[in-house]
Order: structure tokens, then sequence, then C-alpha cells
């Protein structure tokens, strides 16, 4: 099976397990739509006005995002229950954004590794 990435918006047309990656619950969505929810896997706030007001580039924001996790022991383990989940089913992480750059795409560089 496949640890694959997406978008909160089509999360109903996916078929494998469902892993929301956001901080904050998104609005017109229901406890059904998703199988889990690891708010920890999201940015920090301040890492993420950092990043939506432009203050950081992609690569500052990637850098601190990964300090951010890799320093989170709670992160490390649910990292590791992801790929272990993606080992057996496919998974997909969800957020609100629908493209490139997210965080999505580094935790799917991070949590083969985990």
């Amino acid at each position: 099976m496949v640890l694959k990435e997406g978008s909160i918006k089509n999360a109903k047309n996916l078929n494998g397990v469902k892993i929301l990656v956001t901080r904050y619950w998104p609005r017109g969505h229901k406890k059904e739509d998703f199988d889990y929810w690891f708010r920890e896997l999201a940015p920090s706030i301040h890492l993420f006005k950092d990043w939506k007001g432009k203050k950081i580039t992609w690569k500052e924001y990637e850098r601190r995002f990964k300090e951010e996790k890799l320093g989170n022991p709670e992160v490390i383990e649910r990292m590791k229950e992801i790929k272990q989940l993606s080992e057996k089913k496919d998974v997909f992480l969800l957020c609100q954004e629908t493209e490139y750059p997210c965080h999505r795409y580094i935790l799917m560089e991070l949590i083969p590794n985990s």
C-alpha cells in the first residue's frame, strides 16, 4: 500500500485511511469524513502565520517545520503509526491546501524515515 496526500475538498472521493493533519477542524466536515485527526502534525500557529504572511521562504518554512516535528516525541510516534498503517492500506494525509507547497509534502518525506 502507499502514503498519499490530498485536499479535504476531495476527501469523500478517496478510498483509504483519511488522516486530517490540520490544527483546526474544517468547517462543513463531519467526524465520519476522516478516520483520524492528528493536529500535532500541523505547523505551529506561529510558523503558519509566518508562512502565510510571507515573512519566510518555503525553504525556511520547511526547515522550521522539520525542527518542530522532529523535536517532538508525540509527533514521532504519530509518524510511526502512519508508516505502519501505510504498509497495510492506502493512507491519505489531508489538509485545506489544494496544491504544493504544503506541510503534507514535508510529512510525506518524513514519515517513511520515521
